[in-house]
C-alpha cells in the first residue's frame, strides 16, 4: 500500500495509491489505547491515486488506518 498525507488548516489529505477493483476505507481514532475507530471516507481503487480529507477539528492528535478489502 502506497500512501502519502498532508496536514493543513483545513484539516488531514490521505492520498493512496489505488488497486482497480478494491474498496479503501479511511479510519481514524483519537487513541490507540482502546481505539474507537470511525469511518472518514470509502473509495473505490480504479489504479490511480485517489485522496481523502479529513476535516475534522477540535481534537490535537489523531491516529490514521487504511482497511483494504
Amino acid at each position: 500500500l502506497e500512501l502519502a498525507a498532508d496536514a493543513g488548516a483545513q484539516g488531514v489529505r490521505i492520498w493512496i495509491q489505488t488497486e482497480a477493483g478494491k474498496r479503501y476505507r479511511v479510519e481514524t481514532s483519537e487513541t490507540l489505547d482502546k481505539p474507537l475507530w470511525t469511518t472518514v471516507g470509502e473509495l473505490l481503487g480504479d489504479g490511480y491515486e485517489q485522496s481523502i480529507e479529513d476535516t475534522a477539528k477540535g481534537t490535537s492528535q489523531r491516529f490514521y488506518r487504511i482497511r483494504v478489502e
